[in-house]
């Protein structure tokens, strides 16, 4: 009889020790998937800052006049010497555009592009957020759309950008913000 119940222990205490080492790899694996999704949006943010920023200082630089040609919240123009080369002025667009289909069944991502001359790159087509806002040199908000005369009066340019992933863990979305306040050194 102590046999029988040694044998149900064991079982027991077998059925334990394998139910946490089961729970225990659950919880390895969906932690894993979190920290990777994060590090990559996180990756994508700060190269999408590193190349924005490096434009953007250069809003105007060996332009003589029309700087900046488009200014929209979700639309921006701009004229620059971007390699500093003996050539013509390159122009520089952001646009923020909705894609033919949806890349997940999660929040509505949009695309972002980039535009240098005739080059288009679709930069990253999980923006859940993208927008632009113009100042004057006394910080005044500018509303957009600015056109005519108006552009001549934007001094700095503020960027917001949010990214999100396009899977869920737990019905979360991992997202990165990025916001800057640009002031070109040429406007």
């Amino acid at each position: 009889m102590n046999v029988m119940f040694d044998l149900i222990g064991s079982v027991i205490v077998l059925g334990i020790v394998v139910l946490i080492v089961l729970t225990m790899n659950i919880n390895l694996t969906s932690m894993s998937y979190q920290t990777n999704n994060t590090m990559q949006i996180q990756f994508q943010a700060i190269q999408l800052s590193r190349i924005m920023e490096f434009d953007m200082y250069k809003i105007g630089y060996r332009v003589v006049n029309k700087k900046i040609l488009k200014a929209d919240s979700s639309n921006f123009s701009f004229r620059a010497n971007l390699f500093d080369t003996s050539s013509d002025t390159d122009v520089v667009e952001y646009k923020l555009v909705t894609p033919q289909e949806p890349a997940t069944s999660g929040p509505t991502y949009k695309m972002l592009i980039r535009k240098v001359n005739s080059d288009t790159l679709a930069i990253n087509n999980n923006v859940s957020r993208f927008y632009f806002s113009y100042y004057t040199s006394k910080d005044s908000l500018l509303t957009p759309p600015i056109s005519g005369s108006w552009l001549d009066s934007i001094k700095s340019v503020k960027v917001y950008l949010a990214l999100e992933s396009f899977d869920s863990l737990d019905s979360t979305f991992i997202g990165a913000l990025y916001s800057k306040w640009i002031y070109p050194r040429n406007l």
